[in-house]
C-alpha cells in the first residue's frame, strides 16, 4: 500500500478543542457525576465529530477510551438507583455509542477499525450485552483481516522492492501489518467470551483461530489464542461457551 500523503495524515489529527473538552469533562465527572446525566444532549454533540472524523487518530481514541470508561461507569452507577427514566436515558446513550461504533467496524481503513474496536471494548466492559449485536460483523471482519494478513505476507515474500523509497515503503507496510494484527487480537478478545451462542459467528471465530495457528508467527497473538482456547477446553461441558465434543477434539 502506498504511504499516506502528508495532507491526509494532517487531516486525521483531532482539533485540540475536542481533546481539551474531553479532558475538562473527565475533571468535572470526577467531582460531579450527575453533571453528565444532566448534559447528555450536549455530550452527543461533542462526541459525534470525534467518532465520525477523527477515529483514525490514536490521540483521539486514547482520549475517548479514557473518558468513556469513566463516564459509562458513572452513568451505570447513577442508573442503578435512578429509576426508569434515568435507566432509559443511559440505555439510549449506550445504544447510540454502539451504533456509531458499528460504522467504524465495517470501514476498509485499518486504523478506523482499530479505533472502533478499542471503543467497543470499553463499551462492552460496562454494557456487556452491547457486544452481542456486533458479533456477526466481528466474525466477518476477522475473516477479512485474516485474508488481508495472509495476502500481504505472501506479497511481501515475493516482492522485489525498488531501491527508491524502499525503507519508507517497508516502514509503512510494517505499520499497516502491525495494525491488522492488533485488530485481529482485539476482535478475538472482544468476541471470544461471548461465543456461547452457536451458529455461523461461532464457526467464523473458530475457523479464524485455527487459521491463525497455521499462518502467523506473532507470539503475542498466538499466546492470546492459547489462552482463549485453553479456557474453553478446560471448562466443564455445561459452562459457556460450552464447546461441543467435536470442537474440543479439533
Amino acid at each position: 500500500q502506498p504511504a499516506p500523503d502528508k495532507a491526509g495524515a494532517a487531516s486525521a489529527e483531532p482539533p485540540s478543542g475536542l481533546l481539551i473538552g474531553l479532558s475538562i469533562l473527565r475533571a468535572i465527572l470526577s467531582k460531579q457525576p450527575m453533571f453528565l446525566l444532566r448534559n447528555l444532549k450536549q455530550l452527543y454533540n461533542l462526541l459525534r465529530p470525534a467518532f465520525q472524523l477523527h477515529i483514525e487518530s490514536q490521540k483521539m481514541v486514547t482520549a475517548l477510551c479514557g473518558f468513556l470508561s469513566e463516564a459509562l461507569a458513572a452513568l451505570s452507577s447513577i442508573a442503578a438507583t435512578g429509576g426508569a427514566p434515568v435507566v432509559a436515558e443511559v440505555s439510549a446513550f449506550q445504544h447510540w455509542l454502539s451504533e456509531i461504533i458499528s460504522s467504524g467496524l465495517v470501514s476498509s481503513k485499518e486504523l478506523q477499525v482499530y479505533g472502533s474496536l478499542m471503543l467497543l471494548q470499553v463499551l462492552g466492559a460496562h454494557a456487556r450485552d452491547a457486544v452481542d449485536g456486533h458479533l456477526p460483523a466481528l466474525g466477518k471482519m476477522l475473516q477479512r483481516l485474516l485474508k488481508e494478513m495472509v495476502s500481504r505476507r505472501d506479497a511481501a515474500a515475493t516482492a522485489t522492492p525498488s531501491t527508491v523509497g524502499a525503507a519508507s515503503q517497508t516502514s509503512t507496510q510494517a505499520e499497516a501489518d502491525g495494525t491488522i494484527l492488533k485488530c485481529i487480537g482485539l476482535a478475538i478478545q472482544i468476541g471470544a467470551p461471548r461465543l456461547e451462542m452457536s451458529g455461523e459467528t461461532r464457526k467464523l471465530y473458530l475457523s479464524a483461530m485455527f487459521t491463525l495457528i497455521e499462518k502467523t508467527d506473532d507470539a503475542e497473538l498466538l499466546l492470546l489464542i492459547v489462552k482463549v482456547i485453553s479456557a474453553w477446553v478446560r471448562a466443564p461441558p455445561a459452562t459457556p461457551p460450552s464447546l461441543s465434543l467435536k470442537e474440543r477434539v479439533t
